[in-house]
C-alpha cells in the first residue's frame, strides 16, 4: 500500500452519487493499492484485507460496481487477472515514480467484473482440486454426509470459538462476534469451522489456529466441505485438542 493524494473536489463529484459510500472508499482504498501506473492483480480477497481488514463487506459487489461504472477496467494477460485505474496517472503524480511490472492493459483481454461467490453449499467440484465449479442445486443423498447449512445462528458459532480458542477477555468479545457473523453470513457452520481449524492446524501447526486465521484461510479448505463427515470433523476437532493440551503442558 502506498501514500497517495486525494483532492476535495472528489467529495462533490455528482458522478459519485453513483457508487454507494464503501464503493467509494474502495475505490479510494485502490489508489494506495494499485502500482504508480494504476495497475494492481485482481485479487478480490486481498483487495479486501488491505482495505477493510477490521469490517466484513461484501467485496465482489463492490468491485462489481467500480467495473460497471468504469471506475476500473478488469483484464487479463491469459494468465493472471488484473485491474487498472484509467484516470489514474491524471491525478496521482508520485514523487518518485517506478514503472509498473504488470502488463499494460492496452495489450490485453478485457474482462468483465467478477460476481460473488456461491455459498458453500452452491459449491460442486470433482475430485480433481482445479475442476471448474459449477453452480448447482443439489440434494446429498450419501449416508453420513454433512451438507453446510445457508444460515447458522451466531450462538452456536460463538460456541464453537469459545471451543477452539477459549473464553476471551471482555474486550475480546467484539472479535468474536465479528468473526462468528463472517462465518454465519458465508453460509458456515459449527462442523465447517471445526473441521477448517484442525485442516489449519494440520497445515500450518497450533500456532497458526486464531479466530482471525480461520477468516482469513475459510476458503482454502472449500473444495473439501460437501464431503464432510462426521469421523472427519471428529478426527481434526481431536487433532486441535491434542495439540492445545500439548501447548499448556510445555507452556
Amino acid at each position: 500500500m502506498k501514500i497517495r493524494s486525494i483532492g476535495p473536489e472528489f467529495f462533490a463529484d455528482p458522478t459519485m452519487i453513483e457508487l454507494t459510500p464503501e464503493a467509494r472508499l474502495l475505490y479510494i482504498g485502490l489508489w494506495c493499492y494499485v502500482d504508480d501506473d494504476g495497475r494492481g492483480e485482481w485479487l478480490p480477497k486481498q483487495i479486501d484485507g488491505q482495505i477493510f481488514p477490521l469490517e466484513t463487506v461484501d467485496i465482489y459487489a463492490l468491485l462489481a460496481q467500480l467495473v460497471s461504472t468504469a471506475r476500473i477496467v478488469r483484464y487479463s494477460d491469459g494468465d493472471r487477472d488484473f485491474f487498472h485505474i484509467p484516470t489514474f496517472t491524471e491525478y496521482q503524480r508520485p514523487n518518485r515514480k517506478y514503472d509498473s511490472k504488470l502488463p499494460d492493459p492496452a495489450d490485453c483481454a478485457v474482462l468483465p467484473g467478477e460476481t460473488p461467490l456461491p455459498l458453500p453449499e452452491q459449491r460442486v467440484r470433482t475430485a480433481d482440486a482445479h475442476a471448474v465449479e459449477v453452480e448447482v442445486e443439489v440434494e446429498v443423498e450419501v449416508e453420513g454426509v454433512i451438507a453446510p447449512a445457508a444460515q447458522t445462528g451466531i450462538p452456536d458459532l460463538k460456541t464453537v470459538l469459545v471451543d477452539l480458542f477459549g473464553e476471551p477477555p471482555p474486550k475480546q468479545w467484539s472479535l468474536y462476534n465479528r468473526i462468528a457473523t463472517w462465518i454465519r453470513d458465508r453460509g458456515g457452520t459449527p462442523d465447517e469451522v471445526k473441521y477448517k481449524a484442525g485442516r489449519i492446524v494440520e497445515e500450518w501447526g497450533p500456532k497458526a489456529l486464531t479466530p482471525t486465521s480461520l477468516e482469513k484461510h475459510w476458503t482454502r479448505y472449500d473444495s473439501e466441505v460437501g464431503q464432510l463427515t462426521e469421523q472427519s470433523v471428529k478426527e481434526y476437532q481431536s487433532e486441535v485438542r491434542r495439540l492445545q493440551r500439548r501447548k499448556e503442558i510445555t507452556g
